[in-house]
């Protein structure tokens, strides 16, 4: 891919201001006057360059700039398209074993259990790593039944960029399943989805979630007033017990 030449010297490559060593177990073969990444990953990309010295000097080049558009995850099936600009020459399509296109799940979103009632909505909230992102990511929703793949309505949907949100109603044992989000832009469809299992909420947890706090809340408000009465009940028996004072 870069090609200086330093006769009786030394080559350097760079990514950004980090130096290039050879890794076999990362895919980088930077070998004499040319670099090979044969294991293109999202951070991949960049701007890359390198540096000829000898005993006359050094040179550098200008930068070659790589945009990575699919991500790995380790399948012998498919392919990285990386593209960009290579000393003012295109980067070629790259066919790299172990590497799946993109979108992808953001970290975080991959999977999800979700706990609902039936005939209450619920807020799904769906994110995906992309490049091209923004107006060039398309999203669909799936529901999952133990026999059935059923497209959700789009009017339940509102997508920006790289995020979609469904509000979604249980209204029947059968609503109770996996909601499957789908994102696709022009290098292609997301392979797997975003997973989110909705099951039958737990009335225990709701209630130690949203009902004993507003519990623990009241009685701290009854001790509380409790205790101001009793005070007042107490100042007024000294007094009586006293009599009037003379000033």
């Amino acid at each position: 891919m870069l090609s200086p030449t330093a006769e009786d010297g030394e080559i350097e490559v760079r990514i950004s201001d980090h130096i290039l060593d050879y890794d076999e177990s990362e895919g980088i073969y930077p070998t004499g006057r040319s670099l090979q990444l044969r294991k293109l990953i999202k951070e991949s990309a960049g701007e890359y360059s390198c540096a000829a010295s000898n005993s006359e000097g050094k040179i550098r080049s200008g930068p070659a700039v790589i945009f990575v558009q699919f991500f790995t995850q380790h399948s012998d099936e498919d392919v990285v398209l990386a593209w960009g600009g290579e000393f003012d020459r295109p980067v070629r399509q790259s066919a790299v074993n172990g590497a799946s296109d993109s979108p992808r799940c953001r970290p975080g979103f991959e999977s999800h259990r979700l706990g609902a009632w039936r005939q209450r909505s619920l807020s799904v909230e769906c994110e995906v790593d992309a490049d091209p992102g923004g107006s060039d990511v398309r999203f669909s929703w799936t529901y999952n039944r133990s026999r059935d793949v059923l497209p959700v309505p789009g009017d339940r949907v509102n997508s920006s960029g790289t995020s979609s949100r469904l509000v979604y109603t249980p209204g029947s044992e059968q609503d109770f399943g996996t909601l499957a989000c789908w994102a696709s832009n022009s290098v292609g469809r997301q392979r797997v989805p975003c997973l989110f299992h909705v099951v039958h909420a737990n009335w225990i947890i709701y209630l130690f979630i949203h009902v004993a706090p507003k519990l623990v809340l009241i009685g701290f408000s009854f001790v509380v007033f409790q205790t101001h009465c009793l005070t007042d009940k107490f100042w007024e028996m000294q007094a009586s017990q006293l009599g009037p004072l003379d000033l």
